[in-house]
C-alpha cells in the first residue's frame, strides 16, 4: 500500500463509524470478496469451453495460482480490517485490501489451507470412491451396489434394534432394505464427514485474527494461537454455536427446498433407468430458492458471524498472564541500576 493509502488509513482509524455504517461498509467489502473469488474460480471454465487436447485448457492452472497469490493473502487483510483497537469502530477498505507483508500473508495463508484441508480427508475419499464407482459401472450396477448397500445397513440397523427390543422383552422386527436405506446410508455416511470439516474449519476459524493482534504485539502468531485457543476450547463452541444460529436461516431454506426434491426423487430415478442419462429436472427447479438463501440471507449475515469469530479471538484474556519478554525484563534491570547510581548512598 502507498504512503497516501497508510496515510488514509491511520486518519480513518482515529474516526469512529456509527454501527450501521461498521456493518454496511463490512458487508459491501463482503461482496467485493465475492466478486474477487469468482474471478479467480472463472479459469475453470476452460475445462469446458476449449475441446479436449488444447493447450488452452491449461488455462484452468491459473485457478489455484490465483487463489494462493490472491484470495488467501487477502484474508489476512480483511481480518486486518476487522480487528478493531479498543474504543474504535472503523472498518476501512485500504486495509482490506492492502497487500502490506505479502509473503507474509501468502506462507499463512497456505499454512492455514493445510491445516483445515487435512480435516476434509474424509470426505474427499467418501466422494472420490463414489466418483469412481458410478465411473467404472453402469446405471444398473450403480442402484444394484446402493440397493446391497441399504440391505447392509438395514441387517446393521435391524441387529441394533432388536438387540435394544429383546431386552424389554419385545418382538424382533423385520427390517429390509433397499434403494432408499441405501441413499439414507449414503447421506449419513457423508453428513459425518461434513461434520468433520466443519470441526476442522472451526477449530482454524480463529487463526487470522490472532495473526492480526500478535503482529501488532510482536509476538509469534503460532505462539499466540496456541496460547489463546488451546485452553479456549468450550468458548469456541460457543461462538461456534452462535455462529451455527446466524447459519440456521439459509439452512432451513436449503432443507425444505431438498425436502421437496426428495419427493420426486422415485420418479427422477425411473427416468434416469429408463433413458440411461440423468434426469436433472428436478435440480433445475431448486437453483432460484438457493440463489434467494445465498444472496438474501446467508451473505448479510456474513458480516456478523465474522464480527463473532473476530470478538473471541482477540478479547483480552484475564485468565492468562501476559508473556514474559526478556529485553522488558532487562530493561527494567537497567533502569533500577540507574536508579540506585543516581540516589545519595
Amino acid at each position: 500500500m502507498s504512503q497516501e493509502g497508510s496515510r488514509m488509513a491511520v486518519q480513518g482509524r482515529g474516526r469512529k463509524q456509527n454501527p450501521v455504517t461498521f456493518y454496511l461498509r463490512t458487508l459491501l467489502y463482503t461482496f467485493i470478496g465475492l466478486l474477487l473469488r469468482l474471478a479467480a474460480f472463472l479459469p475453470l471454465s476452460a475445462l469446458f469451453v476449449f475441446e479436449e487436447g488444447s493447450a488452452l485448457r491449461f488455462l484452468a492452472l491459473l485457478c489455484p495460482l490465483l487463489i494462493a497469490l490472491l484470495i488467501l493473502p487477502l484474508r489476512f487483510s480483511f481480518a486486518q480490517a476487522l480487528v478493531q483497537k479498543r474504543r474504535q469502530r472503523y472498518f476501512s477498505f485500504d486495509t482490506a485490501l492492502n497487500l502490506s507483508r505479502y509473503g507474509e500473508k501468502v506462507a499463512e495463508g497456505l499454512w492455514h489451507a493445510v491445516n483445515v484441508l487435512k480435516w476434509a480427508i474424509p470426505l474427499a475419499a467418501v466422494l472420490l470412491g463414489g466418483y469412481l464407482f458410478q465411473k467404472f459401472n453402469d446405471i444398473g450396477k450403480l442402484f444394484g451396489g446402493i440397493s446391497q448397500l441399504g440391505k447392509t445397513a438395514g441387517n446393521v440397523y435391524g441387529a441394533v434394534v432388536n438387540f435394544f427390543r429383546s431386552i424389554f422383552g419385545m418382538e424382533k422386527l423385520e427390517i429390509a432394505g433397499g434403494l432408499g436405506e441405501g441413499l439414507v446410508a449414503i447421506g449419513v455416511v457423508v453428513m459425518l464427514c461434513v461434520l468433520v470439516l466443519a470441526i476442522g474449519v472451526m477449530r482454524n476459524s480463529a487463526y487470522r485474527y490472532v495473526w492480526v493482534l500478535a503482529s501488532e504485539q510482536e509476538k509469534n502468531p503460532h505462539t499466540e494461537a496456541r496460547r489463546r485457543l488451546r485452553s479456549r476450547r468450550w468458548e469456541q463452541l460457543l461462538a461456534a454455536l452462535c455462529n451455527l444460529v446466524l447459519l440456521l436461516p439459509p439452512m432451513l431454506v436449503v432443507a425444505a427446498t431438498f425436502k421437496g426434491m426428495l419427493a420426486d426423487l422415485s420418479p427422477m430415478l425411473l427416468l434416469t433407468m429408463s433413458s440411461g442419462a440423468p434426469e436433472l429436472s428436478g435440480f433445475a427447479s431448486a437453483l432460484w430458492p438457493m440463489v434467494f438463501s445465498f444472496f438474501c440471507l446467508y451473505v448479510p449475515l456474513l458480516p456478523v458471524r465474522r464480527c463473532v469469530t473476530a470478538y473471541y479471538a482477540t478479547r483480552t484474556l484475564k485468565h492468562i498472564a501476559p508473556e514474559h519478554r526478556p529485553e522488558e525484563a532487562s530493561a527494567t534491570e537497567n533502569a533500577g541500576e540507574s536508579a540506585q547510581q543516581i540516589l545519595p548512598q
